[in-house]
């Protein structure tokens, strides 16, 4: 039986390190945070939440016709952790498990968000695994959510991940190691 996977999309960042939302960026005529929430969408995990805050009013105006719901995160300036707390506390009793997307990883696929999703059975926690590492997207059962509203800091929910590595599956996925987070990476959204 499939379980009840809400999504949670930070897209309430600054994005100083840029100098321009990206969230607002433009991939195949369509933004960033709505090619996030599409691919949310796809997976039918019902509801969407979208974590917004810097840039509200435009990312608003993105996702206006979309079936989802938008959250603006007043501590916003904290770091990811705030937009993950902000995120799971606008979660319903009902809800078995929260997928996490950032906006900026523009790789990612309808079918990457599937694998995570089949892979999610034995442990709390299924994360992408790339260059080394586990983050984002990854899938979190209800058994962490109050680990997740305990995080601090601009990391998210990396220190969770290193901290309790026996929660985990990891599931390799390429296309989360493709992020923008600085001009240098803008040069693969145009191509």
């Amino acid at each position: 039986m499939p379980i009840r996977l809400a999504t949670v999309v930070l897209a309430a960042g600054a994005s100083r390190r840029l100098g321009v939302s990206k969230q607002l960026l433009s991939r195949n005529g369509a933004s960033l945070v709505r090619l996030a929430a599409e691919r949310a969408l796809a997976l039918a995990a019902a509801p969407v939440v979208v974590v917004t805050a810097a840039e509200r009013d435009p990312v608003a105006s993105q996702l206006r016709d979309l079936p989802l719901q938008l959250r603006v995160n007043a501590a916003w300036q904290e770091g990811m952790a705030s937009s993950i707390r902000c995120g799971i506390s606008a979660l319903d009793g009902d809800v078995e498990a929260a997928l996490i997307l950032t906006c900026d990883q523009w790789r990612i696929t309808a079918e990457d968000l599937r694998g995570l999703l089949t892979a999610h059975q034995l442990r709390p926690i299924t994360a992408a695994r790339y260059q080394g590492v586990l983050g984002v997207p990854a899938i979190f059962s209800r058994t962490v959510f109050a680990q997740l509203l305990r995080l601090s800091g601009d990391v998210g929910a990396r220190q969770l991940l290193r901290s309790h590595p026996e929660l985990v599956t990891p599931v390799d996925m390429p296309n989360a190691a493709v992020d923008v987070d600085c001009s240098e990476d803008l040069g693969g959204l145009s191509s």
